[in-house]
């Protein structure tokens, strides 16, 4: 989806920064339709002259913006004496304009304007498509600062190649004044501290089986025990202190406990297991004491970085009010109840209701966010109900096939079951995965009096609990905490478990002394000017200031629009045929044209219907005849028009893996409900992201034209955006991807470009940051003729706790990046952190000043870089059966994965990478 459909992927925005030098080559320069970017190198009085041969070319001694003698550096800052000069200053003031600013705050949104095509001459039709506009609200300082933080670099000389420099996080320089004013309220409710003076202690927790020094990691086991041992000594050695205990390792006291170090014997009683007892050791020993003053400076403004570790051990106070409750299932920060919400999704599924809770630092104080959610659970029922729900068949007659299994597979692994085939022993266990063999050939090793034997798995049921396996063609359950020695169990003797109950009634905030207000707060917001934005001149409408945050693209026509001279459609539906897949693409083909792009009425191939099971040998065949008839013209296809059906699995991915990877070939892909019920406005969607996946470009700011952009409308600027996604709970093994988007034009800063890398399991610092930034700047300097004397770098997915480590590792990563293109090389960089995935919600005070859903305008995020790592992580689950890991197999360990070296994804074919292919 294009992005400037939604409003979103806004990066051209933010901070001042200071000058760099121009380089102009016309060889590499612009299209004729859009030379005004830059002076002609022969013409221009600030030309300097023809341009010399060196890849990273500086410009010549007599040039007005050279300062002077040239030296060997390929990468050349401006002399001292410069009066845009950037050396040695990465923040300044910011309340001024100019080279000397380093602030940044979300304000802008792209800019630039390609000019206009002489070949865009279709005239305009209505369309009746409405757009989202790209929101503009910021908040005063006396607000909640919780979605975005600056973090910018403040070097005080300049480092030598190599070395690292401390990075400290700077204070916010001022409130804004732009904008009309507007009073809303947030989600939020502020946290009072005792006014006695609190004093909090934190001990380190291991818990152990007795007789072993293997920790247990299971949350709900860490808890029970912990639960046990305070129930036992709570009197006695805990000096009748209430400690709260976060299930791993962390565990928090108001005030000192009558020890510092002191280990405990708990015996547990399996459930339903009058002969199951469980002994564990408890090791409990004082890290030390929270200072509580760290806080209460920091939220006054005299300290500058926030006591994460302070902060952290208040947040688990106040999670663990709900966390004792036998009726609430905690995953990571929210709580669920089927007592809240409890809907029936069908297919063993149930949908339940429930809260995110986080302590948050504030310039109003701290600061506990409360937001609603929902989460699909499994229905408690037995495991051959669910497979034959999931799956539509009748186990007791019907066979599953080899993709049954696999779903099967997918969504069983990491569900928890109990044994039914005990009597009164209900073992609980944790699925890991499915077997490859069915029931009636699995076979396992088994120890007899002392001899290692084959047993079958059937015989090994039948001989030792009396039970005679029905479902045989079944695979079995692999189940156990040993990958390498997996328990196997026959699906009919498994029922889903529900999660152990625990104590009720402990209100740990009142032992910590927290009060928590019951007000929503109150906080001053700025809806800040409404951008206006620039289309093509051969429209009627030239330029468009949006309304309510919502414009269409009536009487307007794409501020460049792209080409597409060769394509073809392939249809995997079998409910799409050749005829009305020909309709479909004929009024694309017509929505493209009238929006302002060259688009070849008839295809190269005829419209055709495939079946999906051959997938790959269909996408590569018809490449290849395609690209047999334009070989006398020596060109390639440009769009691959792909409808697949409603519920096509992974077929999505397959696609985009193999057209982007494999082939090099950019693809549209339509459902098949949407190409029978295409209407303009679903047509002008697709419209606008086919162009910028062929290189054109939807609109541009119109401030970007006339060079009025703040920020970058002086210096060449790049901007990049990064993000990481991690696999889904229950994953332990498949890698994380990172990826870096970066802007490859200026002053447009419209089109940008990606790169990923895979790297080790949930890992959130950016292994090959640096390599990615380096990458991105030459590719800019070859597209632009300019080198960028300023970085701005949007940072998304980091939390509260990983600011410091963000800020020192990645930024020191780019910042060698550009020393490697040249010692001298040091370009301003402001980094911001965008909190996209925040849980804040703001609401109007006054309704009346409402938009027309009842909402206040929300920000936007960063957009680009999730999407491209998203597209990524497409490549990786389509190209592994059942998602397994690259890494160590589907059953390896979480420490195998992450020392095991991680191999690296397909790379995106060349004619394929330099567009915005993943829009």
């Amino acid at each position: 989806m294009s992005s400037y459909q939604r409003g979103r992927g806004a990066y051209g925005r933010g901070g001042r920064f200071h000058a760099g030098r121009r380089y102009d080559n016309q060889d590499e320069g612009p299209s004729a339709s859009s030379n005004w970017r830059r002076p002609s190198p022969q013409r221009h009085p600030e030309s300097g002259g023809s341009s010399t041969s060196s890849n990273w070319r500086r410009l010549p001694p007599h040039h007005p913006e050279s300062g002077g003698s040239s030296t060997s550096s390929n990468w050349r800052r401006p002399p001292p004496d410069h009066p845009e000069k950037a050396h040695n200053r990465s923040t300044t003031d910011p309340t001024t304009e100019g080279p000397s600013a380093g602030y940044v705050g979300l304000r802008g949104q792209r800019g630039g304007y390609m000019g206009p095509s002489s070949q865009q001459r279709h005239p305009p039709r209505e369309l009746p498509l409405q757009i989202r506009a790209p929101p503009r609200v910021e908040q005063e300082a006396a607000g909640l600062e919780v979605q975005i933080s600056q973090l910018a670099i403040q070097p005080a000389t300049q480092p030598s190649s190599g070395s690292t420099m401390e990075v400290k996080l700077p204070s916010k320089p001022g409130r804004g004044t732009r904008g009309e004013k507007l009073r809303i309220k947030a989600n939020h409710f502020l946290v009072e501290l005792p006014e006695k003076e609190l004093q909090v202690d934190h001990y380190n927790v291991v818990i152990t089986r007795a007789g072993t020094d293997r920790p247990v990691t299971s949350l709900e086991t860490n808890r029970a025990v912990m639960s046990a041992l305070v129930r036992a000594y709570r009197e006695s050695y805990l000096g009748s202190r209430l400690p709260v205990y976060d299930g791993r390792s962390n565990l928090y006291t108001a005030g000192p406990l009558p020890f510092k170090r002191q280990s405990f014997r708990i015996t547990l009683l399996h459930e339903n297991q009058p002969q199951g007892m469980r002994e564990f050791e408890v090791k409990i020993v004082h890290v030390g004491t929270l200072n509580m003053k760290h806080l209460e400076m920091f939220l006054a403004g005299r300290q500058p970085n926030a006591p994460q570790d302070t902060i952290q051990a208040l947040d688990i106070v106040l999670a663990e009010c709900l966390s004792i409750r036998d009726d609430i299932v905690k995953v990571e920060r929210s709580f669920f109840s089927d007592s809240f919400l409890r809907i029936n999704l069908g297919g063993g599924l149930e949908m339940w209701g429930g809260f995110y809770q986080t302590l948050h630092s504030t310039q109003m104080g701290l600061s506990l966010n409360l937001d609603t959610t929902a989460k699909a659970f499994y229905q408690s029922r037995f495991v051959l109900g669910y497979v034959s729900s999931l799956t539509g068949r009748d186990l007791d007659s019907e066979v599953l096939t080899p993709d049954d299994i696999a779903k099967v597979r997918k969504n069983l692994k990491g569900v928890k079951v109990v044994v039914t085939h005990q009597g009164n022993i209900h073992r609980k266990y944790r699925i890991s995965g499915l077997t490859a063999q069915a029931t009636r050939n699995l076979t396992f090793s088994c120890n007899i009096r002392g001899t290692i034997t084959r047993t079958r798995v059937v015989d090994h049921f039948r001989e030792t609990y009396n039970y005679t396996i029905r479902y045989l063609n079944l695979p079995c359950l692999e189940v156990g905490s040993d990958p390498k020695r997996p328990i196997y169990l026959p699906m009919e003797v498994n029922t889903n478990n529900r999660a152990y109950e625990r104590d009720n009634g402990v209100n740990f905030s009142e032992e910590f002394g927290l009060s928590v207000s019951e007000r929503t707060t109150t906080i001053q917001a700025r809806v800040l000017p409404t951008p206006v934005l620039k289309y093509h001149n051969l429209g009627a409408e030239k330029e468009c200031k949006p309304t309510s945050g919502v414009w269409n693209m009536r009487n307007k026509k794409l501020v460049n629009g792209g080409k597409v001279n060769f394509w073809y459609c392939i249809s995997f539906s079998p409910n799409i045929g050749a005829d009305i897949a020909g309709w479909f693409c004929n009024n694309l083909g017509d929505m493209c044209r009238v929006s302002g792009m060259e688009f070849a009425r008839n295809p190269i191939l005829p419209h055709t219907v495939e079946q999906s099971n051959k997938l790959e040998a269909v996408l590569k065949s018809h490449y290849q005849e395609a690209t047999d008839v334009l070989s006398r013209q020596n060109k390639t296809p440009d769009l691959l028009i792909v409808i697949l059906p409603d519920k096509n699995g992974n077929l999505y991915g397959d696609v985009k893996r193999i057209c982007e990877t494999e082939i090099g070939l950019v693809t549209q892909c339509c459902l098949a409900k949407h190409v029978k019920r295409a209407n303009p406005q679903m047509l002008a969607n697709l419209a606008l992201k086919i162009n910028v996946k062929v290189g054109g470009k939807n609109t541009v700011l119109a401030d970007a034209i006339t060079r009025e952009v703040p920020v970058v409308r002086r210096l060449p600027t790049i901007i990049f955006g990064a993000d990481v996604t991690h696999p889904l709970p229950g994953e332990d093994t498949t890698p994380s991807i990172a990826a870096v988007v970066a802007s490859q034009d200026w002053p447009d800063i419209a089109t940008y470009v990606g790169l990923y890398r895979v790297q080790g399991h949930r890992q959130e610092i950016i292994s090959h940051l640096g390599e990615m930034v380096k990458e991105h700047l030459m590719s800019f300097r070859r597209k632009t003729n300019y080198e960028p004397a300023q970085i701005i770098f949007y940072r998304d997915g980091v939390s509260d706790g990983q600011f410091h480590q963000v800020l020192q590792l990645e930024i020191n990563a780019i910042r060698t990046a550009c020393k490697q293109l040249s010692p001298d090389y040091m370009p301003a960089i402001t980094f911001i952190v965008v909190q996209k995935r925040h849980h804040t919600r703001l609401f109007p005070y006054d309704y009346r000043a409402a938009d027309r859903s009842g909402n206040v305008p929300p920000v936007p995020p960063a957009y680009y870089a999730h999407h491209f790592a998203s597209r990524a992580r497409l490549y990786y689950d389509s190209g592994m059966p059942d998602s397994g890991s690259f890494v160590a197999g589907p059953s390896a360990s979480r420490d195998e994965a992450s020392s095991s070296k991680v191999k690296q994804l397909p790379a995106v074919k060349d004619n394929v990478k330099n567009v915005m292919f993943y829009c």
